[in-house]
């Protein structure tokens, strides 16, 4: 994938308002790409495990509660058609999973921090550059960890 290829994002978060942000901020972008959104992780899963459906290159998960994030996690790493998709998960401070224990469960991006429009738009534009960066050259999904 380069800066210029289509990506593909998945965004699984129960906030109607932050989907609303993040695509606005996608769009603001002036970057191809297509998004889906979802509210509920299994239905997210069902979505990605349906044979016709094109497979995303970023997952962005809204942190919810600590062991939901990591089952949330492990779902899409044990799924082998999602095994070189990048998990970027962001909420709010009252998360209490940390960068750490996230990175461990499967988590390749930490967005530590809830931003406005104009940080989020700056958060997104890095983290996308760096997983186009990441998806052009032969590296191991496992040990690319990017905490912004």
């Amino acid at each position: 994938m380069t800066n210029h290829d289509k990506i593909s994002i998945l965004l699984v978060g129960q906030n109607i308002e932050n989907q609303i942000v993040f695509n606005n901020a996608l769009k603001s972008l002036n970057r191809s790409h297509s998004t889906q959104c979802f509210f509920e992780m299994e239905k997210a899963m069902v979505y990605l495990s349906a044979e016709n459906t094109s497979k995303p290159n970023l997952i962005f998960l809204e942190a919810g509660k600590k062991q939901d994030c990591i089952d949330d996690v492990s779902g899409i790493r044990n799924a082998s058609s999602l095994n070189s998709v990048s998990i970027a998960l962001f909420g709010n401070a009252s998360n209490d999973l940390g960068a750490e224990e996230a990175f461990a469960s499967g988590v390749n991006i930490y967005i530590h921090k809830k931003y406005d429009f104009v940080g989020l738009k700056r958060v997104l534009k890095h983290i996308i550059g760096t997983d186009c960066q990441f998806q052009s050259c032969p590296a191991n999904r496992k040990t690319y960890m990017l905490s912004i």
